[in-house]
């Protein structure tokens, strides 16, 4: 079962979602669209709230950044540009609502 808390602080930073018995399996950035400045108030108040330690989670393998992050991207864009090929997109690793429950339940986000 999901904390009330949790599905609320969702909520205000989440596309609108269905709550059901299925949103364990919800992805923040795939399926309810959280990211960049979003995904850090998001981990803010939920790290606030629950006490998780995230220590070992590495945001950027879950969550892209809003905008250009790096000079790599914009390197990318001008290769596109000037070649007609674009570089294949990062795919982002999947963070679930069962997931952040799972870090409730034990004090620290570990995938």
């Amino acid at each position: 079962m999901v904390d009330k808390e949790l599905i609320k602080i969702i909520e205000e930073h989440a596309a609108p979602f269905d709550i059901s018995d299925d949103m364990d399996n919800l992805s923040l950035y795939h399926d309810l669209d959280i990211y960049g400045d979003d995904v850090d108030e998001f981990f803010e108040k939920y790290i606030n709230t629950f006490g998780v330690s995230v220590s070992y989670f590495c945001f950027h393998d879950y969550f892209p950044e809003e905008g250009w992050d790096t000079l790599g991207d914009i390197i990318a864009f001008f290769k596109a540009i000037f070649t007609g090929k674009r570089e294949k997109e990062k795919e982002y690793k999947r963070i679930t609502i069962g997931d952040l429950q799972r870090g409730i339940d034990t004090g620290k986000l570990e995938l």
